[in-house]
């Protein structure tokens, strides 16, 4: 089984071996944040620096690293490589070179040039679309605010990654969270009081919202005891000027989030309002017949073959997926971050391909590698992009992720380890794949095979 958080490798090692540390981007409580770039490949990644010694509480980390490694979303911020050494911890992320979605909010409002209401809701959407995958998934991000996301480069229709799951909470059966976390400024109410659910991110949606279209926050007391009481009481208004330009649709949509948590609007219900419909259109999936032919030769390729293409795929920068990514929100009509086999059936169906959607079934089964009825993004991305056009130093990455002891060959045991085999079966599958790569029998896969094989036509 393929499985996306199965790429991201822990090394207890000297990270100077495998990375250079170009310059400091910046620091806080936590650390620091560096460029840094792979020796072998070039790349070039985020990297955040943690003293050991401040890591405060450890179960917290460790599940801001499952969850990193779990979620599968272009609006998510991507964790590539764990390391550690005997004072410091090392994450290996994408690099957001388009700096703060608070940044830019701040000079806006100093500069009183508001962002317009149609790239307001281009920035919600996105929010909102990392949000209710979340929601989806169980998980309650307890921080939301502009300087927990990013734009992926400098460009004007950037891409934004939501980052820093330091407080986030995977929710137990009743939803019923405790514990008063996160930025009072972005803090609902009953956050505030200590008894809430995942519709607390919806508030501090609403909030950031509030701010994009009219540069100022709905409540707001430089007295934190008195800025709890004024988000307590819920009374806020509309009448500062930059609010005449802004249409009423969406001044109710804001009515409808920052209300009591029984009243408000979840991640999916306000995503299907006619404001963000209208104004933040996903492309048509008309793109998807340009790529059909790249999904049907995927579907023929060996177990090993897909792994390589999945990981290569999980490592493609925004610029690279801009495309594959409005085509995937345009098929994900419930916008929560996977697709069913019905949404690509009906993407399909927009697309009149004639016979060629007849073994979509099959198809879907052989684009889902983790095997789970769904299929997420970076597994659509993966059917869909050329994989013939692999780079020798995307291959060398993988071949280096894979060879996870570093002996320059892999081990059927390395092999195991990276796709998971889920049965007896499945193992021995899985061996007879590793021995049509390893061509000169001894028991290991060099560099050369590896290449040699992923290029072999199946």
């Amino acid at each position: 089984m393929i499985n996306k958080s199965h790429f991201i490798g822990e090394h207890i090692d000297d990270i100077g071996k495998y990375y250079e540390f170009i310059k400091e981007l910046g620091k806080g409580s936590y650390g620091q944040v560096f460029r840094c770039q792979n020796k072998i490949t070039g790349n070039v990644y985020a990297c955040k620096k943690m003293s050991k010694k401040k890591i405060k509480n450890k179960e917290q980390f460790k599940t801001e690293i499952n969850l990193l490694r779990a979620t599968d979303h272009p609006n998510i911020i991507k964790l590539y490589d764990i390391y550690e050494d005997n004072k410091y911890m090392y994450l290996i992320m994408e690099e957001c070179n388009g700096g703060e979605f608070f940044d830019s909010l701040a000079k806006r409002a100093k500069e009183k040039k508001m962002y317009t209401e149609k790239e307001c809701a281009r920035i919600f959407k996105q929010i909102l679309e990392a949000v209710n995958y979340l929601h989806a998934h169980g998980v309650c991000h307890r921080d939301l605010k502009p300087e927990n996301i990013l734009f992926s480069n400098v460009a004007d229709d950037s891409c934004l990654k939501l980052i820093d799951f330091g407080l986030s909470k995977v929710m137990d059966g009743d939803n019923t969270l405790k514990g008063t976390v996160g930025t009072t400024f972005y803090m609902a109410p009953e956050v505030i009081t200590g008894n809430y659910n995942e519709k607390c991110d919806i508030w501090a949606c609403g909030i950031i919202l509030y701010i994009m279209l009219c540069g100022k926050p709905p409540f707001y007391s430089q007295d934190e005891e008195e800025l709890k009481k004024k988000i307590c009481s819920m009374k806020y208004d509309f009448n500062h000027p930059e609010f005449k330009k802004v249409s009423q649709d969406a001044i109710e949509l804001i009515k409808k989030i920052l209300v009591p948590p029984e009243k408000r609007l979840s991640a999916s219900e306000i995503l299907s309002t006619p404001w963000l419909k209208e104004n933040a259109p996903h492309a048509t999936g008309e793109n998807l017949k340009e790529n059909w032919e790249n999904i049907e030769r995927y579907s023929k390729l060996n177990l090993v073959q897909k792994s390589i293409i999945n990981f290569t795929a999980f490592h493609l920068t925004s610029r690279e997926t801009k495309e594959f990514v409005e085509m995937f929100k345009s098929l994900d009509e419930n916008s929560d971050g996977v697709l069913s086999i019905d949404e690509i059936k009906k993407g399909v169906e927009q697309c009149k391909f004639g016979n060629k959607g007849d073994n979509i079934v099959k198809i879907f089964e052989e684009m889902d590698v983790d095997k789970n009825g769904l299929v997420n993004y970076t597994e659509f991305i993966s059917a869909l992009m050329d994989y013939e056009k692999i780079k020798e130093n995307q291959l060398l990455e993988c071949f280096n992720s894979y060879d996870a002891d570093d002996s320059g060959k892999i081990s059927f045991k390395e092999f195991c380890e990276m796709i998971k085999p889920q049965s007896e079966e499945e193992k021995k599958e899985l061996k007879e794949l590793y021995d049509k790569f390893d061509t000169d029998g001894d028991g290991e896969i060099s560099l050369k095979e590896f290449k040699e094989g992923f290029k072999k036509k199946t």
